[in-house]
């Protein structure tokens, strides 16, 4: 399933509960994408998990939320409203996608060679978050908010 910015946002909107995961043998795109985006859903009132299937190198120690990322347990079943994958696509989750029950997101970008997610707060106050992306190719922008209901 291929979901536009505004669709994305929507699902993210009307998930109460999230896995996060990224890919294997993770590296400082993965586990800090991971980690930001745990930070706004929590601020927005969402329970997320964070399970990455692999080891976390020690030298990611000092980022907030490092503490959670946990690897699924062998026969783990995690039910939860939406898995979102970040940095990759799902063949390279390594066992977390055989725990993780829940629809799966990915938002499409069309023609875009690389893409950035820039997550804004206003003021210190993350009841409205700004998360807009950038695409390097076409050097157009595009965004989507979430808001706390």
């Amino acid at each position: 399933m291929k979901l536009t910015l505004s669709e994305t946002a929507a699902a993210l909107q009307a998930a109460r509960t999230l896995v996060l995961t990224a890919h294997v043998n993770p590296d400082g795109d993965a586990i800090g994408s991971t980690l930001g985006l745990k930070h706004v859903l929590e601020a927005l009132g969402k329970r997320v998990t964070v399970l990455l299937d692999d080891d976390i190198p020690a030298g990611f120690a000092v980022l907030p939320g490092y503490d959670v990322i946990r690897r699924p347990a062998e026969g783990e079943s995690i039910d939860c409203d939406l898995f979102v994958v970040l940095d990759t696509m799902t063949d390279r989750i390594g066992g977390t996608a055989a725990s993780v029950h829940a629809r799966r997101l990915r938002s499409s970008m069309r023609r875009a060679s690389s893409t950035s997610i820039i997550i804004t707060r206003t003021r210190g106050i993350t009841r409205k978050t700004s998360i807009s992306t950038h695409r390097a190719r076409r050097r157009a922008r595009s965004s989507m908010t979430l808001r706390k209901r």
